[in-house]
């Protein structure tokens, strides 16, 4: 029966039963014969590892061991009669072997693994003959004995359990030496038929569920899980492109051809799409878009720029981009489809905290621009907290998946190696940091805090946001501002997302001294103008502290987040954890900022650092689109 072939490999479309058969007939020919289980994971990795595909090649029986491979069948218009997976072919060929006298080997598992395998074999198919047994962890300088030792015990079939593809690569490059046999890779079957561990219910087993139940009993498989989503996404890109006539396989380093524009003097214009948490009004992350935008538009000047938002119409006219529902799959798909790049970022996108559908939402967004081979950056984020292990596993996916990765401060690249990734990244530093305040907007802040009725005094800015239980530190928070207020400083509230207003009138009604509710702020730019302005601050949002800090204005943080403590310590100001914190504690913080000499010639100095490493981020972008890989 003719072979089907996907993404390089050729698979046979047997049954178990013909596949038994078709071993009986490689015994009875003589020869050493290698026999392939093929699974997803094994031709995914063989997209890269070339040497997979020509073992699978020159293999003398290809099995589809997993559903996927069933599956993947399908899409591209093949038929496989069934799965035929190590362990039921093992099994089968057991019984076949005791039924015609074949001697069996062995090899693979931790010490006593294999041999009571055995056992159970033998107890399972009375009359079948183990010719010998043998753990898989020997060394190199034991290799040769356990050659000789194979060779000796003569077996017509030998089952190899080293784990793919280790054991397929051992197999073929062996094969000379083993003597005439068929050899089999199995896996991870000793380890089931010892007892050591459980295979998935027949019912899961029947409905092609094998690799959820495998998942459910050993959970540490997670990471090997990873595979998956990435192997469908590979297949049905390379259905859609043989559809199109786009050509095959090319293997998932590669990336596609670059849709783009051109230009007045014929020059490509690069596209990219920027995916994050824009259109809500918030002003901190429409800073960050703007930083981004403006960052790339000087490195590139020709650059197309598409940016998903909640209120497109909005972030059009004010950053005079294109901008697209962030929710219409259906454009977003088009777009990406003909982008050059994603930009992911900045801001915290990755974190479950505030809700865990963030990650589903941003993974699944990079997982579409990865479908469409499109160069794909992970930009100045902050990375976690990560709870949910489906958070941690996707994380781990698009981390994988991204051609560039910037992270915008130590704790993130922390957070990311404890996904067990390893790969090039680089710590740069929040893109907002490479802005410049003007002479000019610090007089815009002055002619809007005095349209509030904010004069006359040191000023003392306040940023709260929603928070669980944020009620225990209001009242500690209000008590600070009194007792500021005695003092002679005015207290001034800033919100910078729509809903803080709501919070920071309850912080008023706490107060027994005035305050001003700033309610004639539009936008970041008159933020930005309104930090230069204070001479000290307090806050949750993060973008708060940054636009003060950038000014030279000394603050606490408010610790309701990680990413508010790890870029204080940046910067070298306190953070006080919001489970913690009291008026005392409070009033002690702003004590000693306030008595430290030169700290906002420190606080400049420390900010410069930051702003060079902000510009990193543009400059690898533009690097990346330059390079064409």
């Amino acid at each position: 029966m003719k072979r089907i072939s996907i993404l390089g490999a050729e698979i046979d479309p047997l049954t178990l039963e013909e596949a038994v058969n078709r071993t009986a007939a490689l015994v009875a020919s003589g020869g050493a014969h290698q026999i392939v289980t093929l699974n997803p994971e094994y031709l995914y990795r063989a997209q890269r590892e070339r040497d997979l595909l020509e073992i699978a090649r020159e293999a003398a029986l290809v099995t589809a061991d997993g559903i996927g491979i069933v599956w993947a069948a399908r899409v591209h218009g093949f038929f496989l009669p069934e799965r035929v997976t190590g362990i039921d072919l093992l099994l089968a060929l057991c019984r076949r072997a005791a039924a015609e006298g074949w001697r069996v080997f062995l090899l693979g598992g931790r010490p006593g693994v294999a041999a009571e395998a055995a056992a159970r074999l033998a107890r399972d198919y009375p009359g079948l003959t183990v010719a010998g047994t043998h753990h898989g962890y020997f060394s190199g300088a034991e290799e040769t004995g356990v050659l000789e030792r194979i060779k000796a015990a003569q077996p017509q079939l030998l089952f190899v359990g080293l784990g793919a593809p280790k054991q397929e690569r051992w197999i073929f490059q062996r094969r000379a030496a083993l003597g005439s046999l068929v050899a089999v890779g199995v896996g991870g079957s000793f380890d089931v038929l010892s007892g050591r561990a459980k295979r998935a219910p027949a019912w899961m087993r029947r409905l092609g569920l094998e690799w959820l139940g495998r998942l459910v009993l050993e959970p540490r498989r997670w990471r090997r899980m990873l595979v998956l989503p990435l192997f469908a996404l590979l297949i049905l890109r390379m259905r859609i492109k043989a559809a199109s006539g786009c050509g095959g396989p090319a293997g998932p380093g590669r990336r596609g051809t670059v849709h783009a524009k051109t230009g007045e003097e014929g020059r490509k214009v690069p596209k990219v799409v920027i995916s994050g948490y824009y259109g809500f009004g918030n002003s901190g992350d429409e800073a960050m878009l703007f930083a981004i935008i403006s960052q790339l538009k000087q490195r590139i000047p020709e650059l197309e720029v598409v940016v998903l938002s909640q209120r497109p119409q909005d972030t059009a006219k004010e950053f005079s981009v294109r901008a697209i529902p962030r929710r219409t799959l259906g454009l977003i798909w088009r777009e990406l489809k003909n982008a050059d790049l994603l930009l992911s970022g900045g801001g915290s996108l990755f974190q479950d905290v505030t809700s865990p559908r963030n990650v589903l939402y941003y993974a699944g967004i990079i997982i579409m621009a990865w479908f469409w081979r499109k160069k794909i950056c992970i930009y100045g984020q902050g990375i976690g907290p990560l709870n949910l292990p489906l958070s941690r596993l996707l994380v781990k996916l698009v981390l994988r998946v991204a051609d560039l990765v910037t992270l915008r401060d130590k704790d993130s690249l922390a957070e990311i190696e404890t996904l067990g990734v390893r790969r090039p990244v680089q710590v740069t530093a929040d893109p907002v940091l490479a802005l410049e305040v003007s002479p000019d907007g610090c007089e815009r802040g002055r002619l809007l805090l005095q349209e509030a009725g904010a004069q006359g005094g040191p000023l003392l800015g306040i940023s709260l946001r929603r928070w669980p239980n944020l009620n225990a530190a209001l009242g500690a928070v209000a008590e600070l501002a009194d007792t500021m207020s005695s003092r002679g400083w005015r207290v001034v509230l800033v919100p910078l997302q729509p809903d803080d207003a709501e919070v920071l009138a309850k912080l008023k009604e706490q107060m027994r001294s005035p305050a001003v509710l700033l309610e004639n702020v539009r936008g970041f730019r008159d933020l930005l103008a309104v930090a230069a302005c204070f001479d000290l601050c307090l806050g949750m949002r993060l973008h708060f502290l940054i636009f003060t800090v950038m000014s030279g204005v000394p603050a606490v943080g408010l610790g309701y987040d990680p990413k508010v403590g790890r870029f204080m310590s940046q910067v070298g100001l306190p953070t006080l954890p919001m489970a913690s914190i009291t008026a005392g504690n409070l009033r002690r913080a702003v004590e000693d900022l306030l008595a430290e000499e030169d700290i906002g010639t420190r606080l400049v100095r420390r900010v410069e650092e930051l702003r060079r490493r902000a510009w990193h981020n543009a400059d690898s972008v533009a690097a990346l689109l330059r390079s064409g890989k």
